[in-house]
């Protein structure tokens, strides 16, 4: 008897959403699909305005990037190890507020540099007693530090949140200015910046501590039944993402020359649309700071661009929107979706 050969018939192509999946899944994949978005914003901006691509506007952009930048490695950290930190914002405020305040108390700028620093600590840490000792859902415990820290600048500053008439009759020291200044024609808080995403880098991949972090966010229970401290990493890692902010908020009133309670505002969606949009995952356990670091370029040229161009500040924050709710259903691709 015999038997007729099949002919094999047409593979099966696969759809979009593989395709799609396949690639943002290669880590190679996403930064390529981010450095194309990244030159089609300079493309854009630089035909938009004239000034975008001048050394002058480079270098201001420079400076606020490098703030995004600082927060952002500590937020990586948090969402890597499955805490989202949305009290960045006022976390940065009352670093800021606290620093300000110390000098016009006249104190040395190094005394007003570190209580800037470790009140911004001190506000992860009790995020991160709250979420590993308490077991608050982090999207609430940083909801709650972001009112609290907010209205603690608020009371400190007097309830204004302006300063300029206090810092007038002020002799502020060069210390706590120190940001102002250039080095090697590189303004500070670029090489500030600079410093902290290196080492962050080489903490996130090359330590324990950060690779841990993925192992948290991971899975929690399977982290603990091979004996890995997951709630003390986790109080660790909150309290880097305030310390960073604590930094971060001495930079901005430093190349301010003093700030009050109400700046930062919503500088928590601008550094959480940076970290996803790099490629960290929502729900953690993967990312790295290489994606971050384009991801705040993206925001850091989208932000001063648009300003450049003269679009109102509601524009711009409908744009910054639309950037996240884009990264986060990339994120879905990735990871499947929420169920």
């Amino acid at each position: 008897m015999s038997t007729v050969p099949q002919t094999p018939g047409p593979m099966a192509r696969p759809g979009i959403r593989a395709i799609l999946r396949r690639a943002l899944e290669s880590e190679v994949g996403l930064r390529v699909g981010l450095l194309v978005f990244l030159f089609a914003e300079i493309v854009v901006f630089s035909l938009w305005s004239k000034e975008f691509l001048s050394a002058g506007n480079l270098l201001n952009a420079g400076r606020a990037t490098g703030m995004l930048a600082i927060i952002s490695v500590g937020a990586t950290f948090g969402l890597i190890s499955g805490a989202l930190d949305i009290s960045i914002g006022s976390v940065i405020a009352l670093g800021a507020t606290v620093g300000t305040q110390v000098i016009i108390l006249g104190q040395p700028a190094v005394v007003a540099v570190a209580a800037a620093i470790l009140v911004g600590a001190a506000a992860g840490f009790v995020n991160g007693v709250n979420v590993a000792k308490l077991r608050v859902n982090p999207i609430i415990a940083t909801l709650a530090m972001l009112g609290i820290a907010r209205g603690v600048a608020y009371i400190i500053d007097g309830g204004t949140g302006v300063v300029e008439d206090k810092m007038a009759n002020v002799p502020v020291s060069a210390g706590f200015n120190i940001m102002q200044d250039d080095l090697a024609g590189i303004p500070l808080p670029i090489l500030v910046a600079a410093v902290v995403m290196i080492l962050g880098h080489v903490v996130l991949s090359k330590t324990r501590f950060g690779r841990y972090a993925y192992a948290v966010g991971n899975s929690p229970s399977s982290s603990r039944a091979v004996a890995i401290p997951v709630d003390r990493l986790r109080i660790a890692y909150l309290t880097l993402s305030g310390f960073l902010a604590g930094l971060a908020g001495w930079v901005f009133a430093s190349m301010a020359g003093g700030l009050g309670s109400a700046v930062a505002q919503g500088y928590e969606l601008t550094a959480i649309t940076a970290v996803i949009v790099g490629g960290t995952a929502l729900a953690g356990g993967r990312g790295n700071l290489l994606g971050t670091l384009l991801g705040v370029l993206i925001l850091g040229v989208m932000v001063n661009g648009m300003t450049l161009a003269g679009i109102p500040l509601f524009y711009q924050l409908m744009g910054q929107g639309f950037v996240l709710l884009v990264a986060v259903a990339l994120d879905a691709v990735r990871s499947g979706g929420y169920r």
